[in-house]
């Protein structure tokens, strides 16, 4: 151990106490050449009796920048009392408290572990405004992927999305921008057992024809954010004419008509805005049009059956005349 200083070092000796009352001085641990007030070049162990001797370092403007809890076998960031093996705590405005970047292209940069039926990684907000999880790919062409779920399992669920649909409900399970595809079908609770007063659908060829199909594209002079800028030309229904007809088909939600051009690293949920539509189940007219075409078929059917006993009439209609005419020659 060495010292540079012109002031006189004292070093007071007492049981296993070892105190050296210096000041703008520099102290090595395996080295004459410290380069700190502290320079240790040698493995440092604290708290090798077990004990339960909390660690702490203090930075300029935190008084627990690391604190150590022995007693509990936890580490705190910003915090004196974790709750957690690993528990960061501070404020910092406008970006991430943390973040972790492989600079190598064949590597990954975080991953969450874990052999229970709990869930390896969590993200929660506690705001009503907020957002839990962000996933993003950065450039603006390629093939790269936002977010990916997937199971090896082919009883699994590789993404799930939910919410409530008691109270208003506005929002939506998922909700995709910019088409949706999927592969091996689309499905929907249709079981006979979780429904009840089932009734067929009456009239729905009388109903059908009061609904007007269309081809439109959209509105992009007000909601080009919303369309994401397309100017394709599309088939469809009018919201508010399904609405007159069949309003089971029909609900309010709320979708993004504003907010950033690009997204970029992290996303602020303030810079959006959002605004009530109308929007149809299109699934939902598929069984009227089931039963339409069902009493279709019954109309053409009777007409069939008129028109074979017109046929037979006029079949006899036309024997008897060629009788008459026979027995005038």
């Amino acid at each position: 151990m060495k010292k540079l200083i012109n002031q006189k070092l004292f070093i007071v000796l007492s049981m296993a106490l070892f105190v050296i009352p210096i000041t703008h001085s520099q102290v090595g641990i395996g080295t004459t050449t410290p380069t700190a007030q502290l320079t240790v070049e040698e493995d440092a162990i604290f708290n090798e009796s077990g004990g339960d001797n909390d660690f702490r370092i203090e930075t300029l403007n935190r008084v627990n920048m690391i604190f150590v809890d022995a007693a509990n076998d936890r580490i705190g960031i910003g915090i004196n009392d974790p709750a957690y093996a690993f528990d960061m705590r501070v404020s910092i405005p406008d970006d991430y408290i943390a973040t972790f970047q492989n600079t190598h292209a064949t590597g990954s940069s975080l991953q969450g572990y874990i052999l229970g039926t709990f869930n390896a990684l969590g993200a929660v907000t506690n705001n009503a405004n907020g957002l839990a999880s962000y996933g993003v790919s950065l450039p603006a062409t390629g093939n790269s992927l936002g977010v990916w779920g997937t199971s090896n399992s082919s009883d699994a669920i590789g993404v799930q999305g939910s919410i409530p649909t008691t109270g208003t409900w506005f929002g939506f399970g998922g909700i995709f921008t910019g088409a949706l595809g999927y592969v091996n079908g689309l499905y929907n609770l249709s079981d006979e057992r979780v429904k009840k007063d089932i009734i067929t659908i009456e009239n729905a060829l009388s109903k059908i024809r009061q609904i007007r199909g269309v081809s439109y594209k959209y509105n992009l002079d007000d909601y080009n954010y919303l369309a994401s800028g397309d100017k394709r030309t599309y088939l469809g229904f009018l919201a508010q004419n399904i609405m007159e007809v069949f309003p089971e088909a029909v609900a309010q939600k709320q979708l993004t008509v504003s907010g950033p051009d690009k997204m970029g690293s992290s996303v602020n949920m303030n810079d959006y805005n959002k605004e009530m539509f109308n929007v149809v189940d299109y699934t939902a007219i598929i069984p009227v049009l089931v039963e339409g075409i069902k009493e279709q078929q019954t109309i053409i059917d009777n007409q069939n059956t008129k028109i074979q006993d017109l046929e037979a009439k006029l079949l006899i209609l036309e024997s008897k005349i060629n009788l008459i005419i026979e027995s005038q020659n």
